[in-house]
């Protein structure tokens, strides 16, 4: 499955960590960025040789966990296409380095 880190938020007061894995604006915000990067990735997505010519398309989503460091925790979401072949497509066309801006 072919993934791109969207982004990390790291902020290192204490007093910010709860807030980081809980507020919900910074989740909105983070996630919407990955929506972002997702529809940019949709956008320029080659056909694909699945029997419609867009699985891997189609396959395109965004996943959000919070994760637990031994300092803090942060908000993260990953733009996946979880279709066997993304890694063959990421490799010869980089779609979903290029949405990310890379």
């Amino acid at each position: 499955m072919a993934s791109v880190r969207v982004g990390k938020i790291k902020l290192d007061p204490k007093g910010l960590e709860e807030m980081l894995s809980t507020d919900r604006e910074i989740r909105k915000a983070v996630r919407a960025e990955g929506e972002r990067v997702a529809a940019r990735a949709r956008a320029t997505a080659p056909d694909d040789h699945s029997s419609t010519g867009d699985a891997y398309r189609k396959s395109i989503r965004v996943d959000e966990s919070v994760t637990t460091g031994m300092r803090i925790n942060r908000i993260e979401v990953r733009v996946t296409a979880p279709v066997p072949w993304a890694d063959a497509i990421e490799a010869k066309h980089g779609t979903l380095a290029r949405a990310l801006g890379r």
